[in-house]
C-alpha cells in the first residue's frame, strides 16, 4: 500500500510515517509541498495521500480540488491534517468528495485507526439504500456525494413528510439520516412516525444536530433515533457511523436468515417427530387384552413428542400374558430409535417360552455391542398366569414392581438380580427369575423411574418406599383413577412438570 505524506516539516512527516508504519505492506512516499506532491501522485499513483492544510505554495483544500479535477487520480483518498476546523472547510471538503479531515495534535493510534476505517472493504457499504432527509439542498448534496462515492444508493427528502412518503413506497431502505429542524415534519416527528406508526423498530436512524445541542440529541434518541452526528462533521465521521450500522444491519439480516432457516428446520423436524411419534404410538398396544380374573390399565406420557419409554403386553397362550416395561437412557429421537430396536428384539424373544430369565438373557444377547457407549435399557418383564394368579418376573436394572395388598395393608417389591440390558454380556449380567402369588384384590404396578425420581425444592425424591406407601394409602381408589392420581402426585411433589417419560401399568386381581 503506497502512502504519500505531504508536509513541509521533516519532523511531521517522520511522525506520520511512524504512526502508519503498522499498515500492512506500507510503502511511504514524501513531498514537502503541493508541487512535489502532485508530481509524486502522477508518477506513483499512491493508495492514500495525507497533506497538511497549510502548505508553502498552496492549501490542502485547493490541492485536493486539483487532484479531483484529474480523472486518472481523482479516486485517491485524501486526508487533510489541520489544527483547526470550521463548517466552511467541512462543506468544501464534502463538496470535493472523498476528503477527510484529521485534527492535530493527535494521540498515537488515532491516525492509524482513521486509515484502517477508510480502507474497510467497499462491499460493507456498497448497495445500501440510505434516505437523507434535510431541508437544506446543500447538506443533502454534500452527504449524497460521499455516499455515492462508496456505492450507496441515496434517496433524498426535503422534509420529514417527503421522507415518510419515500419510506412508504420503498420498503428496502436500510438507514435514515435526518436533520432535526425541518418544516412540516421535523426529525423527531419522523423518528416517532417510523417507530410508532410504521412500527419499524429495526430501521437505523441517525439524527443531525448542531454543536452543544444536547437537548436535541436527547429528544431524538427518546423519539427513536439510534445515533447522532454533530455539525460540522467530517466525511470520516459520517462513514464511520454508516460502517457501524451497516455491520449491525448485516448481522441482523444474517441472524434473521438463521432464525428463518432454524424455523424451517424445526418445522421439518417437528413433522418428522410427529411421524415418529405416530409410529411409536402404533408400537404400543392399541387395545389392552382382557385378562381372566383381572383388570389392566395403562398411562403413558412421553416427555417429548417421542421418548425412550415403552411397554407391551403379549398373549402367550394357556391363559398366560407377558407384561413388559422398558426405559431407554435419554430422551427424544436417539432414545426412541433405541426403543424401536429393543421393541423389535423383544417382539421375538418373548416367544422363547414362559421363563422371564430366558427372555431377558436372549434380549441382552441381541443388544450386546449394538448400542452406543453409555446407552442401555432397563427392563422389567412379568408373566401373569391367570389360571393360578402367579407372577413370574425378571428385572434388568429396573425399578421393582410393586404389589399392594390392601386386605392386610402390605406392599411387596418384585425385583431380581441383573444389570441393565445392553451393557454387558450374559455371563456378567446374572439375570434371575422369581415368582409371586397374587391374591384376590391384589394390585400390581409396573412403572419407569419418572415418578420415583420426582424431586422437590429440598432435593428430596419420592423414592420407591414412599411411592409404595402412596399406592397403599390410596388403595380404595379405582385403579384407573389411581393411575391419574399418581401422575398428579409427582407434579405436586416436585412443583414442576416431569423431567422424564412417564409410564405406569396397573393390574388388579378380581376379588371374586
Amino acid at each position: 500500500m503506497k502512502i504519500l505524506i505531504i508536509d513541509q516539516g521533516n519532523t511531521s512527516r517522520a511522525f506520520i510515517r511512524q504512526e502508519l508504519s503498522s499498515v500492512a505492506n506500507a510503502e511511504f512516499l514524501e513531498a514537502q509541498n503541493s508541487e512535489e506532491g502532485l508530481a509524486a501522485i502522477l508518477e506513483h499513483q499512491p493508495d492514500l495521500v495525507t497533506t497538511n492544510l497549510v502548505m508553502a505554495d498552496n492549501d490542502g483544500i485547493s490541492f485536493a480540488e486539483t487532484i479531483r479535477s484529474r480523472t486518472s487520480i481523482a479516486h485517491i483518498p485524501i486526508i487533510v491534517i489541520t489544527s483547526s476546523l470550521n463548517e466552511e472547510l467541512v462543506k468544501k471538503a464534502f463538496a470535493i468528495g472523498s476528503v477527510d479531515f484529521f485534527m492535530k495534535p493527535f494521540k498515537p493510534g488515532e491516525l492509524l485507526k482513521l486509515v484502517e476505517d477508510l480502507f474497510l472493504k467497499a462491499e460493507t457499504l456498497e448497495g445500501m439504500n440510505v434516505l437523507v432527509a434535510d431541508d437544506s439542498s446543500v447538506v443533502r448534496e454534500i452527504i449524497s456525494r460521499v455516499l455515492h462515492f462508496k456505492g450507496i444508493n441515496v434517496f433524498e427528502a426535503n422534509d420529514g413528510a417527503q421522507a415518510i412518503q419515500i419510506l412508504q413506497t420503498n420498503s428496502d431502505i436500510d438507514l435514515v439520516i435526518t436533520d432535526y429542524l425541518m418544516p412540516h415534519v421535523n426529525g423527531m416527528e419522523l423518528c416517532q412516525h417510523i417507530r410508532k406508526i410504521m412500527k419499524n423498530n429495526q430501521l437505523p436512524i441517525i439524527i443531525l444536530t448542531t454543536v452543544g445541542d444536547q437537548s436535541t440529541v436527547n429528544k431524538g434518541i427518546k423519539a427513536g433515533a439510534n445515533d447522532y452526528l454533530t455539525k460540522p462533521f467530517s466525511r470520516h465521521e459520517l462513514l464511520a457511523r454508516l460502517y457501524n450500522h451497516a455491520q449491525l444491519i448485516r448481522y441482523h439480516n444474517t441472524l434473521q436468515q438463521e432464525i428463518e432457516e432454524r424455523k424451517r428446520r424445526e418445522i421439518i423436524m417437528d413433522r418428522e417427530l410427529e411421524q415418529a411419534r405416530q409410529t411409536q404410538k402404533m408400537l404400543l398396544p392399541q387395545k389392552l387384552p382382557n385378562l381372566p380374573h383381572a383388570q389392566i390399565f395403562t398411562k403413558f406420557i412421553p416427555l417429548e413428542q417421542i421418548g425412550g419409554d415403552f411397554y407391551n403386553i403379549f398373549e402367550l397362550g394357556n391363559n398366560q400374558f407377558g407384561v413388559l416395561v422398558a426405559d431407554v437412557t435419554g430422551h427424544g429421537v436417539s432414545a426412541a430409535l433405541i426403543s424401536f430396536m429393543v421393541y423389535g428384539i423383544l417382539s421375538e424373544t418373548h416367544k422363547a417360552g414362559t421363563s422371564t430369565e430366558v427372555v431377558m438373557n436372549l434380549t441382552n444377547g441381541f443388544l450386546e455391542n449394538k448400542l452406543q457407549e453409555g446407552k442401555f435399557a432397563s427392563l422389567i418383564y412379568v408373566i401373569y398366569d391367570a389360571s393360578n394368579q402367579i407372577l413370574t418376573y425378571t428385572t434388568a436394572g429396573h425399578p421393582p414392581g410393586i404389589v399392594v395388598r390392601s386386605a392386610t395393608r402390605e406392599t411387596f417389591l418384585l425385583k431380581t438380580t441383573g444389570l441393565f440390558a445392553g451393557l454387558f454380556p450374559n455371563d456378567l449380567t446374572n439375570y434371575g427369575e422369581q415368582q409371586f402369588q397374587m391374591l384376590p384384590g391384589d394390585r400390581l404396578f409396573l412403572y419407569t423411574d419418572a415418578i420415583i425420581e420426582s424431586m422437590n425444592e429440598k432435593e428430596e425424591i419420592i423414592g420407591t418406599p414412599d411411592f409404595a406407601s402412596f399406592l397403599l394409602e390410596h388403595g380404595d381408589m379405582p385403579i384407573d383413577t389411581l393411575l391419574d392420581r399418581v401422575y398428579e402426585y409427582g407434579i405436586e411433589f416436585s412443583n414442576a412438570d416431569y423431567e422424564d417419560d412417564f409410564t405406569l401399568i396397573g393390574i388388579e386381581i378380581d376379588t371374586a
